[in-house]
C-alpha cells in the first residue's frame, strides 16, 4: 500500500509547499491515507522546514485551553518535561516510520528487480522465438524460390514436350499420306494385273468355247430397282468356265466389288471371283467347280450386300 502511495505521489511531482500546507492536517490526523504517506515520505526525506512545523504543532485532535488552576501551568518546569517526552516519541514514531519506509522501499526493489528479471527473460524468449520464426520463414523462402524454379523447368519441358509431340505428329501425318498413296498405287497395280489375268483367262476360255460346236448364251437381264444394266454369259454345257459380260453396273461407294454367282442344280450354288467395275463393264472368265454340276442360272452381285445386279438362267436366249 506504501509502495503505491509512493507511486502516486512521484508520479504527481508534488511540491514542497503542497506537501507544507497538507502538515497540519497530518498533524490533527484528518488527511486520508494516500495524501498522509506521501507527507510522512516528504518528512523522512529530511525536511527541516515541515519537520520544524509539524513539531510546532500539536499531534491528534485539537484540546481545549489550559486554565489558570491546570497543574501544568501551576508547574512550568513539568510542562517543559512533558514536552521533551513528548518530542522523544514524536522522534521515536518518526524513526519508527523512516525504517518501516526503508523497509518497504526495499521491498519494492527487490521486487521491481524481480520483476525486471523476469521480463528480461521474457523478452530474451520472444528474441529467441523471432530468430526462430526469422529462420524458418528464410527457410520457407528458399523452399518457394526452388519450387517456382522446379516448376518454370518442368513447364519448359512440357512445351518442348509439346512441340516435339507436335512435331512427330505431322511426321506421322506425312507418314501415313505417303502409306496411303503406297495402298493406292498397290490396290491400282493390283487391279491392272487382275484384269491381265482376267483377259488372259477370258482369251484362253473364250477360244475354247469358241472352237465348241455346243456354244450356248444366255442372257442376263437388269434385277429391280436397276433398269440400265445388261449383259451375257457364253457357256458349253459340261465345259470348265464360262464368260460373263455386263455393261453399265453402277459405280458402288468405296471401292465396293461385285462378285459373280452361279446356280446349280439341285438348291446348289457357287460363289465364283470378285471384281471391281471401274468404268461400269467387265469381261470375266469365271471357272465351273469340278464334278458334274450342271449350270442353271448367273447373277451379278454385290459382294457385301448380296443384293443381284443382274440375274440370267439357261433356256434364256440371247435377243
Amino acid at each position: 500500500m506504501f509502495r503505491a502511495a509512493a507511486a502516486r505521489y512521484a508520479a504527481r511531482r508534488v511540491s514542497h509547499e503542497e506537501l507544507r500546507a497538507l502538515v497540519p492536517d497530518y498533524a490533527a490526523g484528518d488527511l486520508d491515507w494516500g495524501r498522509a504517506t506521501a507527507v510522512r515520505a516528504h518528512l523522512v526525506s529530511g525536511c527541516g522546514e515541515c519537520l520544524t512545523e509539524l513539531f510546532s504543532r500539536p499531534v491528534g485532535l485539537p484540546r481545549p485551553a489550559l486554565g489558570d488552576g491546570h497543574p501544568l501551568v501551576a508547574k512550568p518546569g513539568l510542562a517543559r518535561r512533558i514536552a521533551a517526552a513528548a518530542f522523544v516519541v514524536v522522534l521515536l514514531g518518526l524513526v519508527g516510520l523512516t525504517a518501516w519506509t526503508i523497509v518497504e522501499l526495499h521491498r519494492g526493489e527487490v521486487e521491481s528487480r524481480r520483476l525486471l528479471e523476469s521480463l528480461g527473460r521474457r523478452v530474451s524468449e520472444t528474441e529467441k522465438m523471432r530468430a526462430g520464426l526469422a529462420a524458418r520463414a528464410a527457410a520457407l523462402e528458399r523452399d518457394l524460390a526452388a519450387a517456382r524454379d522446379e516448376v518454370a523447368r518442368h513447364a519448359a519441358e512440357a512445351a518442348a514436350g509439346a512441340d516435339a509431340i507436335g512435331r512427330l505428329r505431322l511426321e506421322l501425318g506425312t507418314a501415313q499420306d505417303r502409306i496411303e498413296a503406297l495402298g493406292r498405287s498397290v490396290r491400282r497395280r493390283d487391279v491392272e494385273i487382275g484384269r491381265l489375268m482376267m483377259r488372259a483367262g477370258e482369251q484362253d476360255a473364250l477360244s475354247e468355247l469358241l472352237a465348241s460346236p455346243r456354244l450356248d448364251i444366255i442372257r442376263l437381264r437388269p434385277v429391280a430397282p436397276f433398269r440400265d444394266v445388261r449383259g451375257h454369259v457364253l457357256w458349253q454345257p459340261g465345259g470348265a468356265a464360262i464368260v460373263v459380260y455386263a455393261f453399265g453396273l453402277p459405280h458402288l461407294r468405296g471401292g465396293g466389288r461385285y462378285r459373280v454367282r452361279l446356280e446349280l442344280d439341285g438348291d446348289g450354288s457357287s460363289d465364283g471371283p470378285a471384281f471391281v467395275a471401274t468404268d461400269g463393264a467387265v469381261v470375266l472368265a469365271v471357272p465351273m467347280p469340278s464334278g458334274s454340276a450342271h449350270l442353271r442360272g448367273v447373277e451379278v452381285v454385290q459382294d457385301t450386300s448380296r443384293d443381284p445386279i443382274l440375274a440370267g438362267h439357261t433356256g434364256d436366249g440371247a435377243s
